[in-house]
């Protein structure tokens, strides 16, 4: 496994430094900093284990980096958007009766899901574009080190 230097004293004023902006960002603009804010982490997370050791070159790959940004996409999305279910229908004692109200509730849950996957195709779109501009050159500077 390979070394990580410990963090320093221009770690910590980097850390605070993000904090401070992001809470001027905040008021700016508050879902467009917390789509860069998640980018960057996405960034230093992909970036964090492919430094660690050679069992972790796998995240580098194409499918694991856009299902973890559709993930914090979705998660975000939520956040941003929050969403109530319908209820689930009780049972009634008569599958007749039961049944169509359970195929309304399939067809509003899908509606309430469709909504939710829309607006985080939304939130994909700008995230990946984001990570992967930031993404190659740290890559890039990552595997010349190492």
């Amino acid at each position: 496994m390979k070394a990580v230097a410990p963090y320093n004293k221009t770690d910590l004023f980097k850390i605070i430094f993000a904090f401070l902006a992001f809470g001027v960002g905040w008021f700016a603009d508050n879902q467009v900093t917390v789509i860069a804010f998640a980018a960057m982490t996405i960034v230093w997370l992909v970036s964090t284990l492919a430094a660690r050791s050679d069992k972790w070159q796998w995240i580098k790959g194409k499918a694991v980096l856009t299902v973890l940004v559709f993930i914090v996409s979705l998660g975000l999305s939520f956040l941003f958007q929050p969403i109530t279910l319908p209820s689930f229908p009780g049972w009634t004692g008569d599958a007749g009766t039961w049944i169509p109200l359970f195929s309304a509730w399939v067809a509003a849950f899908l509606g309430v899901a469709n909504e939710a996957v829309l607006f985080a195709m939304t939130i994909y779109n700008v995230l990946l574009a984001q990570v992967l501009e930031k993404l190659p050159p740290t890559l890039s500077r990552l595997l010349s080190r190492g």
